[in-house]
């Protein structure tokens, strides 16, 4: 967690922090202890009030300084937040709705608002495969050609 009173940023950029769910018998599940905010703050505020004071947290500012998250600075979150925290898709889902662009994409999205809670079609979890260097390569070229780049752009 952050140091003392004084040593908050206030400025209107935006934050995540999550901790693990120790409780729910994943440790390496954010689950619903994830929280987003403007500003570090109301970010530990909410930490404390909602996640738990003495967990671990990771945390990072997203955005610009200026508080303009765009929906690139949101999606972002959103695969960093589940994929590699565990965060509950409803919970990320509620907290990025916070920030204008977010709630934007929803709202004029072609999707009814019911698409955006969950609603598995299955009980267990989807697997994920590790890190593969070949996928990074593939990743890589598509981009590349996508993007009319170079080939080796991300080297």
């Amino acid at each position: 967690m952050s140091g003392g009173s004084g040593d908050f940023d206030d400025a209107p950029q935006w934050y995540w922090a999550a901790a693990d769910s120790m409780s729910e018998g994943r440790p390496d599940q954010a689950s619903d202890r994830f929280v987003v905010a403007s500003g570090q703050r109301e970010l530990w505020a909410r930490v404390r009030l909602e996640v738990d004071p003495a967990a671990q947290c990771s945390w990072q500012g997203f955005g610009p300084k200026d508080g303009q998250a765009t929906l690139a600075d949101c999606m972002t979150i959103f695969i960093m937040a589940r994929e590699m925290y565990g965060a509950a898709y409803n919970r990320l889902t509620l907290e990025l709705a916070q920030i204008e662009a977010f709630a934007r994409f929803i709202k004029e999205g072609p999707l009814d608002l019911c698409n955006w809670v969950s609603n598995p079609t299955s009980h267990t979890p989807l697997p994920r495969v590790g890190y593969d260097s070949r996928a990074e390569q593939r990743l890589g070229r598509r981009i590349a050609g996508t993007l009319d780049l170079e080939d080796d752009w991300w080297r």
